[in-house]
């Protein structure tokens, strides 16, 4: 979602709308915002992300170590998961300040009950590291490629049976 569309006076209608014409389980959805959206009104964006979050839709906030948000703004953000900029991630394994920031990134989630998500792993070094911090879930070429729609059901099985 993009600080427009959450800034929109009926943000938490559509969404709550569209929940109702797909059953009603809010739990079932993730809204993913980057963290630049958030900089830009946080006021508004933390009043409107609550409100869905009580509602039980889950918070994602992408990109994040490259919005240049205040640690004033961490402790009160509602979010359920972090996505840790590639950038940061991708350079981690070569680079001490990256790996600083990662695991800096990571305890301070964790701190807060906030799960992390990295982006960018791209290499079995990359993965073990972020293992070794505690990361919750990693995203990347490692992983897999992106696939086509009518593969990635074949992919998820094979993936989920080994």
């Amino acid at each position: 979602m993009s600080a427009i569309d959450i800034r929109d006076l009926e943000f938490v209608d559509v969404i709550t709308e569209a929940v109702g014409m797909w059953g009603g389980d809010y739990s079932r959805l993730t809204l993913e915002v980057t963290e630049s959206a958030i900089v830009d009104d946080p006021e508004t964006c933390f009043a409107r992300l609550s409100e869905l979050r009580e509602r039980g839709v889950l918070i994602s906030i992408d990109d994040f170590g490259t919005g240049y948000s205040s640690l004033s703004h961490f402790k009160s953000i509602p979010a359920d998961e972090l996505k840790i900029d590639k950038s940061f991630v991708m350079a981690m394994a070569h680079d001490k300040a990256d790996e600083k920031i990662v695991r800096s990134i990571i305890d301070l989630a964790h701190d807060f009950d906030i799960k992390v998500i990295a982006e960018g792993v791209e290499d079995a070094v990359t993965a073990s590291m972020l293992r070794g911090m505690g990361c919750d879930f990693g995203q990347g070429y490692y992983y897999e490629k992106p696939v086509p729609h009518d593969q990635n059901s074949q992919w998820l099985e094979n993936f989920e049976n080994s």
